[in-house]
């Protein structure tokens, strides 16, 4: 009872038995908002602009959400200028730029707070929406914020851009899934 009142989140018994010591870990990592290192990546590439990628991905995100009954993150992989918000009718606290902007500041609780809520287990990282983001960010601050968005969901599906340069190959690679 100390232990608890004192904060732990969970205890285990001596002697350590390991699977009761992984089990606590897992329901810790689940309980402060980090998924069980499951999370499922699926991107989706159009071959160019206006050719569905983007409706396609939005739908696939909802109906996994709506059908799975499991949370879904739609992120866009546009950094410049974004879709999303726009096609959703949603004005997002923060976007994709606003968070690459301060990297050194990027850490999962500042990941939640910029994702917005669009229906039961769905909701979306947009990039910017009012006007064309300056910002090209570097390879390595991209990879940390998706890294970051997969611990906190069971799906992401990333709604990818043709730019096929490296950032999109290394969501491809990273990727179980591919939607061309």
């Amino acid at each position: 009872v100390r232990a608890m009142r004192g904060g732990a989140a969970q205890i285990v018994r001596l002697p350590l038995e390991l699977g009761d010591f992984r089990t606590a870990l897992r329901r810790i990592a689940i309980q402060f908002g980090h998924a069980d290192g499951q999370c499922r990546t699926i991107t989706v590439l159009g071959a160019s602009e206006g050719c569905g990628a983007s409706t396609i991905a939005l739908n696939l995100a909802s109906e996994i959400g709506l059908i799975k009954c499991t949370p879904c993150i739609l992120a866009e992989e546009s950094f410049s200028f974004g879709r999303l918000a726009n096609y959703l009718g949603i004005a997002p606290q923060s976007t994709i730029p606003d968070l690459l902007n301060d990297v050194e500041l990027l850490d999962a609780e500042r990941v939640r707070g910029s994702l917005t809520n669009v229906e039961e287990n769905l909701q979306v990282l947009v990039g910017s929406y009012e006007s064309i983001s300056p910002v090209k960010p570097a390879r390595e601050d991209v990879l940390k914020l998706f890294g970051l968005v997969r611990q906190l969901t069971d799906v992401i599906v990333v709604d990818g851009r043709y730019t096929y340069d490296d950032v999109a190959f290394d969501f491809v690679t990273q990727s179980q899934q591919i939607v061309l």
